[in-house]
């Protein structure tokens, strides 16, 4: 799904479908137990061959990717693959109650800027200064009514369109992961605990905008 500006009504409540960093991904294997994020995407310039590729991965952690972490895991051939998906159900339906929320919530303010104008029009004395606080709660309200019909608008696409987690979300499949390991000889105690999945370029492809965070949807 496409990111777009925060001057959209929808930008927060459809962080959890866009390509970029930080979006709920849970593994057909894991769907159930585990979910985690994205933390980068990175491009195959060349494959082992030597010979240019297309190919984009997309990385997050080993526990997320793979039920089992003590050995390493690389994907080959025709073995079947356990697919990578943008949100298990239950963080796929917390998705859906938030934007229920945001319209719910726009709706209060919708009906709270429509009061005030009712009583600023029921004024018996009309003056420019009302003239204005009436404009300038109308301006809200229109900006509130808009909101509305945006959301709707995007719950409805959603339910439409990303419901069907086998059809609709599944952007990859776990390519490798490497065995949990904390490095205990060399002495910094450091934890690796990473996967890589190949993304499906027919999902991402389109909305995809590179290693970008939005700081301001989380």
């Amino acid at each position: 799904m496409r990111h777009v500006d925060s001057s959209n009504a929808t930008h927060y409540v459809r962080r959890f479908l866009t390509a970029l960093l930080g979006v709920p991904l849970a593994t057909e294997e894991m769907e159930e137990d585990s979910q985690g994020t994205l933390t980068l995407w990175f491009h195959e310039n060349k494959d082992k061959d030597g010979n240019p590729s297309n190919k984009v991965y997309g990385v997050s952690n080993c526990h997320v990717l793979r039920k089992d972490t003590t050995v390493d895991y690389e994907h080959r051939g025709g073995a079947p693959m356990d697919h990578v998906r943008v949100c298990g159900m239950r963080r796929f339906q917390c998705s859906l109650d938030e934007i229920t929320k945001a319209i719910a919530d726009c709706s209060i303010l919708a009906e709270l800027w429509a009061r005030d104008i009712v009583k600023l029009q029921a004024k018996e004395r009309q003056d420019a200064e009302n003239a204005r606080a009436i404009k300038a709660k109308q301006r809200k309200l229109d900006n509130e009514t808009e909101a509305i019909a945006d959301l709707e608008a995007l719950h409805d696409d959603i339910t439409k369109y990303w419901s069907n987690i086998k059809l609709h979300r599944n952007i990859g499949h776990v390519q490798y992961a490497a065995a949990i390991s904390v490095d205990v000889e060399g002495g910094t105690l450091y934890t690796s605990d990473w996967a890589a999945f190949l993304a499906a370029e027919a999902k991402v492809r389109d909305e995809f905008e590179g290693n970008v965070v939005d700081l301001g949807a989380f």
